[in-house]
């Protein structure tokens, strides 16, 4: 792919806000009568949107809680009206897709020799998934929500469905690792400001655990149930509640593609994990209603075999192939005999780049990065995935988990290769804490200083324990032998263009067939101002695997495509942590 403009990698100056606590905006109370925590999902084809919502009140237990505590949802409806003028929503879809679920912090006092005043269980008030059918394309819709035919209904909102056939300009907006917090809150009223038609967020949605039950974060007691191995097994749920309603000014009225992130796990005593993020975002798996299995509970030591809400992928007709993929999948080994690696093949084998020329992978943590924070984390899982990528020309991978931004040039393997893939990593949207604490502000060359980053036998001998992320000992090496070990013999990476560690949001403005911009913006700057712009172009070189059919065809596709374009393209301007012994999951 031909980047421009070109130049020599960069690594600007962080900027941030002295502190990043605080309440999220808009935050209304839990007792609210009205439906609450709207959002949109696309459901893979233009005539599909599913509409969530959240009614009634959430509760919390002095005492683990059980199924018996769950909401009684029989004969429960969920109501959505609609129709193409706010006066006349002239439309009503009725669904019984409405659900609960109950969320037990998982830590005994006596064993862990902590004691915790703190609530021990969680019961979520009624989650609603409405699938709307028979849209037309490209039609702006409004919108009233409600768990009863007499109401109370929501505030009106509206949404607009993509079209049936490519469109340019097409704004995709980019976030992750949200948080609830000022920055986050920032975060997501610029990306209302960008006015994107479809946004994809990285993970880590809500942080609800990195909280104690009572809503202190990070308190010393969390900080010492994290040096005991426990790390994502207390949390406090009203955190997803909060995130939810923050979210609704954005995602009420665009549709956002999620995808899970390391915490979004949240391990029950029972072995139940991900049970917050099934139920509230399920993601378009199959065609028809949605395929929503609230709890995910393995089997001790046995492959999840059905990894739901785990990967998935939809067409934006005409403009690009979006795939969606998980780091988190219990007892996932990353090889090639794997649920997800299986369906990843088979999916990418049925790309038609001439109806989506573009083909964009997104996944939590990051399969290359300079960041210290996250650097190799996903080690085995991009041995395994990157040759497969890069075999059917993915144009651009997308990732959060890093806390910070940054953008390369196309690589293959740690080097250069104008055929390889665009990596931009965006988790910087808002994560609570201290700047020092919240953002990874040290890059692998300064890290390189010290063991066991300067140390290949010393790194591969540690990762080599954990056999969930790294299998029998030396089956994954992590080192780099043509560049003398593990690190970089010198300075920021050759593949590394822009760098910083700062919060905020990105845009992908998809111009045509081959051509599409992207930005990054910074939540210290005015809305619209970017930091960092540049221009892809996936048409150069055309040698590479990205370029199917003849150049004719190509030319004419081009052609085609840029023609739907009326008047001038609207443009704006442009774990090392996470290594631990979590039983049974591969934390990548």
């Amino acid at each position: 792919m031909l980047v421009d403009p070109s130049g020599p990698p960069r690594t600007e100056p962080g900027v941030t806000d002295e502190t990043n606590y605080g309440p999220v905006q808009p935050n209304q109370p839990d007792n609210d009568p009205l439906p609450q925590q709207i959002h949109l999902t696309y459901w893979k084809q233009p005539s599909l949107m599913l509409v969530s919502f959240v009614t009634g009140l959430p509760k919390q237990s002095a005492s683990p809680v059980t199924n018996a505590d769950l909401p009684n949802l029989k004969g429960v409806r969920s109501f959505v009206k609609y129709g193409k003028s706010p006066r006349n929503l002239n439309s009503t879809q009725v669904s019984n897709m409405t659900f609960a679920y109950i969320q037990n912090n998982n830590y005994n006092e006596t064993a862990d020799h902590v004691a915790s005043p703190y609530t021990q269980g969680y019961v979520s008030g009624r989650i609603h998934h409405v699938l709307l059918r028979g849209l037309e394309p490209n039609t702006t819709y409004f919108y009233q929500v409600a768990a009863a035919a007499a109401g109370p209904w929501s505030a009106p909102l509206n949404f607009t469905t993509l079209p049936r056939k490519a469109q340019f300009p097409f704004r995709i907006g980019y976030m992750g690792d949200l948080g609830n917090s000022y920055n986050a809150s920032t975060t997501v009223e610029h990306m209302v400001a960008s006015k994107p038609k479809f946004v994809c967020h990285m993970g880590d949605i809500s942080y609800a655990d990195t909280y104690t039950p009572n809503g202190t974060y990070y308190a010393p007691e969390y900080k010492y149930l994290m040096t005991k191995g426990l790390k994502y097994h207390l949390s406090y749920q009203a955190a997803w509640d909060q995130n939810g309603r923050m979210l609704q000014q954005l995602a009420g009225s665009v549709p956002v593609a999620v995808m899970p992130g390391n915490h979004e796990l949240e391990f029950q005593p029972d072995g139940t994990v991900f049970a917050a993020y099934n139920t509230r975002f399920p993601v378009p798996q199959l065609p028809g209603l949605p395929r929503i299995k609230p709890l995910a509970m393995p089997a001790d030591g046995q492959p999840l075999k059905d990894p739901v809400n785990m990967f998935y992928s939809f067409d934006i007709p005409g403009i690009a192939h979006m795939v969606f993929l998980s780091n988190y999948i219990p007892y996932d080994t990353w090889g090639t005999d794997t649920a997800q690696y299986k369906w990843l093949a088979a999916d990418l084998a049925t790309v038609n780049r001439k109806s989506t020329p573009w083909l964009i992978v997104h996944m939590h943590a990051p399969l290359v990065t300079s960041w210290e924070g996250s650097f190799k984390d996903a080690e085995c899982m991009r041995l395994t995935y990157e040759p497969l990528l890069f075999k059917h020309g993915v144009d651009l991978f997308f990732n959060g988990h890093t806390h910070a931004y940054e953008r390369m040039y196309p690589n293959y393997n740690y080097t250069m290769n104008e055929c390889g893939i665009v990596h931009i990593t965006i988790g910087n949207g808002g994560k609570p804490g201290s700047p020092e604490d919240a953002l990874d502000t040290t890059t692998i060359e300064d890290a390189c200083a010290s063991s066991p980053f300067n140390n290949a036998t010393a790194w591969v001998a540690k990762m080599a324990k954990n056999p969930t992320i790294f299998g029998p000992a030396g089956n994954c090496p992590t080192v780099q032998p043509h560049l003398g070990g593990f690190c970089w013999s010198k300075g920021q990476p050759d593949f590394s263009a822009v760098r910083t560690a700062v919060y905020g949001h990105g845009t992908l403005d998809i111009l045509n067939a081959t051509h599409a911009e992207w930005a990054f913006y910074r939540n210290s700057d005015a809305p619209g101002v970017s930091m960092d712009k540049v221009m892809l172009n996936r048409g150069q070189p055309t040698t590479c695997a990205s370029i199917k059919g003849t150049a004719a065809d190509q030319s004419a596709a081009s052609d085609q495509n840029t023609a739907t374009v009326q008047g001038p393209a609207i443009l704006v301007d442009s774990i090392a942590s996470m290594i631990h012994s979590a039983k049974g999951l591969n934390l990548g």
